[in-house]
């Protein structure tokens, strides 16, 4: 009777609504190479570019501070400032756009998918407010459903645009996908911007708020250089390996990062230190509990998947694959750790982390791949995530208990686990698609039960917790 209720839990609502997004995303990716020309498929990369650019300035980091406070304040007034830092925004990118298009002609379609991302960013900023206030209220369930709905509608759009040959208006979608956001969004927590005088306490959530939204910018030029870098140097083929390789080696800890947006709540919720202290080890183990398993799976069967999912042609990444693949043991802990900091007050450590890892890819990165070629790429995201360990010594002198110790303890559960998969790696070193999937399930299955009887009255707990029965 453990799980009868897991439906109703919002991590596993948050966890499917990944599973959705990922799943279309891939579909996207398979659609759009098969329909659209080399020039049109750049097109779609460039909306998708702009997608998350409309996340970022739309507002959704700049009201985060509403998720720490547990007073009731006009929010409409909150909005409306939150509406006046947006647009001024857009209206600082429509002028240099005005001004870049006057000097160097670019293309039309890029003006288009500016135009259309301004007004997104506008039209995104009427959601801000509303996802902000159900995150604090650890609603999850209305974001999922939102977030699902906006993915359909997106992709659904994009579709019929590019089956009736309209590629050239694929912005569109951006445009719809933010109307239905902010449309669903307002009618579940009405929140429409008010003038009014801000009042002189909330100034400090701004300042988290702008704090947050500043290191997710500098997470993001950061991952734009390295593109350029190897692009440029190596050719696009390369940078695709490399790309690959990440994606594929670190997928079962991204997967799980969108749990940051969930554990941050949480944490803000509790005010005694001791119980957030106690209940931050047990999310810590909750979230490694996940993601050793499958990270281990991943790691012995990975010839195997590459070669029945992905193609012979990727094998040539594989020592790039086995460096990345270490991300896994450090993001499955720096997730929870800077959620548990930004809700304790540290909130400054974000973006000082997200600083010294800008730095490490950018002179790190240059280097090594100046005099290693594109493995330089790899080995400099190990560097990047070694940095980690100052995060972990940090958070371990706040809380009470044994840090690592919370993470060991969750690793060594799959030790059975990867015994039984380097056996059977080892005996049926050659596989076929449909048998690997069935071992691959087996395994887990397997897994599974052996957590559920061992673990489950700390599982029962942690769950518990998490559906804000603390």
């Amino acid at each position: 009777m453990l799980y009868y209720k897991q439906i109703s839990n919002p991590i596993f609502l948050m966890i499917f609504r990944q599973g959705i997004i990922q799943l279309l995303n891939i579909f996207m990716t398979i659609f759009m190479a098969r329909s659209l020309n080399v020039s049109e498929y750049g097109y779609y990369v460039a909306i998708l570019f702009t997608l998350s650019l409309c996340v970022i300035f739309s507002g959704s980091y700049l009201v985060s501070g509403i998720i720490k406070t547990d007073s009731k304040f006009d929010y409409r007034s909150f909005a409306s400032f939150n509406h006046l830092i947006v647009i001024s925004i857009a209206a600082l990118v429509a002028i240099m756009l005005t001004i870049s298009f006057l000097i160097f002609r670019f293309d039309e379609r890029i003006l288009f998918i500016i135009i259309i991302g301004i007004l997104s960013i506008y039209i995104g900023s009427f959601q801000a407010v509303p996802t902000a206030l159900m995150e604090k209220s650890i609603q999850f369930s209305n974001i999922a459903i939102i977030e699902i709905l906006q993915a359909l509608v997106f992709a659904a759009t994009a579709i019929l645009l590019v089956i009736n040959k309209l590629e050239i208006y694929l912005p569109l979608s951006l445009l719809i996908r933010s109307i239905l956001g902010a449309l669903v969004s307002q009618f579940i927590y009405p929140s429409l911007p008010r003038i009014s005088r801000l009042d002189r306490k909330l100034w400090g959530l701004f300042y988290f708020g702008i704090r947050n939204q500043s290191s997710q910018l500098i997470s993001i030029s950061k991952d734009s250089l390295m593109p350029i870098i190897i692009g440029s140097r190596f050719g696009s083929s390369m940078y695709g390996q490399m790309s690959w390789a990440q994606t594929a080696a670190t997928y079962p800890a991204m997967f799980m990062a969108i749990l940051q947006r969930y554990y941050f709540p949480i944490f803000s919720s509790m005010n005694d230190e001791h119980d957030k202290s106690h209940n931050f080890r047990e999310i810590l183990w909750l979230n490694n509990i996940i993601i050793a398993p499958i990270s281990l799976i991943l790691l012995v069967f990975s010839k195997s998947i590459v070669l029945n999912i992905f193609g012979d042609q990727w094998l040539a990444s594989m020592n790039a694959f086995y460096i990345f693949w270490v991300a896994n043991l450090f993001i499955a802990s720096s997730v929870p750790c800077m959620s548990y900091l930004m809700a304790s007050g540290r909130d400054e450590l974000q973006i000082k982390f997200a600083v010294l890892w800008a730095i490490l890819s950018w002179v790190v990165g240059l280097i090594l791949i100046q005099y290693m070629g594109p493995i330089g790429f790899a080995i400099t995201n190990l560097v990047i995530q070694l940095t980690n360990i100052f995060l972990f010594l940090i958070v371990r002198g706040k809380i009470r208990g044994n840090f690592f110790r919370t993470i060991g303890s969750a690793w060594l559960t799959a030790v059975p686990l990867l015994a039984f998969a380097v056996i059977l790696n080892f005996c049926f070193s050659s596989l076929e698609l449909v048998p690997l999937l069935l071992i691959l399930f087996i395994l887990l299955i397997t897994h599974v039960i052996f957590i559920t009887f061992t673990c489950r009255t700390r599982i029962r707990k942690v769950l518990n917790l998490l559906r804000g029965k603390q």
